[in-house]
């Protein structure tokens, strides 16, 4: 499969790769492997959000599900925002920018906690740490198991959701 649907794909294999490294840390001793799986869970947890975003937007754009990603570049997808001319570079790191899209162009958003306006009292601040100085950071930054638990939680049930309210 080469269509954009690989997205959807990604974000579960990812999801469940969480999920196990996060049984394995529980299972450890060392606190610098705990925050070595910690790190990489956080780092993975994004990677779910931005997956199941990207496969949205495709969704959402009604992109031919026959097309193959593997013939197009960052130029050749980028879709445009119905509020703001602006073009959305699928290929880039930004999930705050591809949850703006979708929240700008999709009418069942609302149901979305990660789309819901009052999101915005609650989830930024985990949301903007995923940022490349967390993403490609050195083994030595330490980050809270309860934050890396909560954002892969956010992750999982904004998958979820994505896929019981937005997409088929």
């Amino acid at each position: 499969m080469s269509s954009h649907l690989v997205y959807k794909d990604s974000a579960y294999r990812i999801m469940f790769n969480c999920q196990e490294l996060v049984k394995v840390r529980n299972n450890l001793a060392s606190n610098s492997e705990r925050n070595m799986i910690n790190l990489n869970v956080f780092y993975l947890a994004g990677h779910i959000i931005e997956c199941i975003s990207s496969y949205c937007i495709y969704e959402l754009s009604n992109y031919p599900r026959s097309s193959s990603l593997y013939s197009l570049n960052e130029s050749t997808v980028a879709f445009r925002n119905r509020q703001n001319p602006s073009v959305l570079q699928i290929y880039r790191h930004d999930i705050e920018k591809k949850l703006q899209w979708i929240l700008c162009n999709c009418r069942s958003s609302k149901q979305v906690l990660l789309l819901d306006k009052t999101y915005n009292k609650v989830i930024p601040s985990i949301v903007k740490s995923w940022n490349i100085k967390t993403r490609y950071c050195n083994n030595t930054q330490t980050i809270s198991e309860n934050d890396v638990d909560t954002f892969l939680n956010i992750a999982t049930k904004y998958r979820s959701e994505i896929l019981q309210h937005i997409t088929p």
